[in-house]
């Protein structure tokens, strides 16, 4: 996988995930503490999303039925986002070699949930998920989609991921 970081939203900031120390947890209520792992599960989603929208005609849409989220470019998905039975998920393609590799390194990344399992990857919450390696695996994700566009529909080079001159 390519080491792309195109994406340069909170790059330079610290997303604060909720911790509860042994301490804390003994006057927390089961809803605050339901409301905290909710709060620091959408942290991948949230990072996705604000990475998705900085990429070149990128379009966030939502699925008619359900509750997903649909980003596009050229009219074809790159990254979608719902929630399993209990946490939120993102959803992208990755090269078949990259995501057997990351499902082998990472425990919260798995097959592609409702998608083609070879070809896309699920990321759910986890402590081996960093937010670079989402920005990483969402740019390579839109990459890998707009290397199969015709070439004069692409927004970027993806071989260079240099910015192509505007058609206007």
């Amino acid at each position: 996988m390519r080491d792309r970081r195109a994406c340069s939203v909170l790059r330079n900031s610290t997303v604060r995930r909720p911790h509860l120390s042994s301490t804390d947890a003994g006057q927390s209520t089961s809803t605050d503490l339901e409301e905290a792992k909710m709060h620091a599960d959408r942290t991948v989603q949230n990072r996705a999303a604000a990475c998705a929208a900085e990429l070149p005609r990128s379009e966030h849409t939502h699925q008619f039925t359900g509750d997903w989220e649909v980003w596009k470019v050229g009219g074809k998905v790159f990254m979608l986002q719902t929630s399993m039975p209990g946490e939120p998920v993102v959803i992208l393609k990755a090269d078949p070699s990259d995501a057997d590799t990351l499902r082998a390194s990472h425990t919260s990344i798995s097959r592609g949930y409702h998608m083609d399992k070879k070809h896309w990857i699920t990321i759910r919450p986890g402590a081996d998920i960093e937010q670079a390696l989402v920005d990483n695996l969402v740019t390579e994700s839109y990459l890998l989609v707009v290397a199969g566009l015709p070439r004069q529909n692409r927004p970027v080079d993806p071989d260079t991921f240099s910015f192509l001159p505007s058609a206007d």
